[in-house]
């Protein structure tokens, strides 16, 4: 009977370990203890803003995991943590040959902006991408592949559920965000006109870029045959995202295109930077994104 107590606490304080563990709460705040080491490194200085912060889009209640704020700034890193699927710990990312006419931007780093264009009119506060880079890392399709030892299910050697969750869930936080700040013009009235938005997922997966060649592939059988993928690991990547309308903000540019094409850039592709979780600190030293420096990914025709 002595040993009843003590054995229901050991099971309750395993219990919770592993609770905490697959919910995802130690990794969170293990990359918070990263983001905060980082900062008071600097130079690049991304600082803590809120963690867990509640935001709607669509009808949709989310929360993001974490904000970081840019010094100085209004732009904001948005931040998904996921620990991978100890099976499927290995996440691979491949370029697509065509992605829209002319592709002038493929490999554009686009992120969300937010202007104030008229100050305390709200009807003017618009949204669009924007173009803050260019990089040879930005890719078009992800698969999850299982780990050696992780075992194959007939048909299940590889997925993309747990990538596409990810980068949904940031750009449903990003654009809940947006909203929050969309609705009311004195978010604007101080530190410039202009907020921007950049959605990360930090993981506990292996990167691995591909430099494969899709349209290089069998045509009447679609198969790759024995082709070598061109693996290279890499600390991170980006992942160009088409954000689905049912996730998106309701925020407009203040013009549109009439072009698909166009419409693809200004809308709906946003780059997530996808991290490993020991380049985490790396990446923040390296992301200098300010709410200036940025490049219009359409320019609308002279009237």
């Amino acid at each position: 009977m002595a040993d009843g107590p003590d054995k229901q606490m050991e099971y309750v304080n395993n219990g919770l370990r592993k609770l905490l563990e697959i919910h995802g709460f130690a990794f969170q705040y293990a990359m918070l203890d990263v983001a905060r080491a980082a900062y008071e490194k600097g130079p690049h200085r991304w600082m803590f803003e809120v963690g867990e912060l509640p935001v709607r889009v669509q009808d949709q209640d989310t929360r993001a995991d974490f904000i970081l704020r840019k010094v100085g700034t209004k732009s904001y890193m948005v931040v998904e943590c996921k620990r991978a699927d100890p099976r499927r710990g290995q996440w691979c990312f491949v370029k697509a040959p065509y992605t829209r006419r002319g592709d002038p931007f493929g490999n554009a780093v686009i992120y969300e902006a937010v202007s104030l264009r008229k100050p305390g009119e709200l009807a003017h506060i618009s949204a669009t991408g924007m173009q803050a880079s260019t990089s040879n890392d930005v890719y078009h399709h992800a698969c999850e592949v299982r780990n050696l030892d992780g075992g194959a299910e007939e048909g299940k050697l590889d997925s993309r559920g747990a990538i596409d969750h990810a980068c949904a869930q940031v750009c449903r936080a990003m654009n809940g965000l947006v909203e929050l700040v969309a609705r009311d013009a004195r978010w604007f009235t101080t530190g410039g006109t202009r907020f921007v938005f950049i959605p990360v997922v930090v993981t506990t997966a292996t990167l691995w870029a591909s430099n494969v060649e899709l349209d290089k592939t069998e045509h009447t059988t679609g198969n790759l045959g024995d082709k070598d993928m061109g693996l290279t690991q890499k600390p991170w990547l980006y992942l160009q995202f088409p954000v689905s309308p049912g996730i998106k903000h309701a925020r407009s540019p203040d013009q549109l295109p009439t072009e698909l094409r166009d419409l693809l850039a200004v809308e709906y592709w946003r780059t997530i930077a996808i991290v490993n979780a020991a380049s985490f600190a790396e990446y923040l030293a390296c992301a200098d994104v300010t709410d200036i420096f940025l490049d219009p990914v359409w320019t609308p025709p002279s009237r």
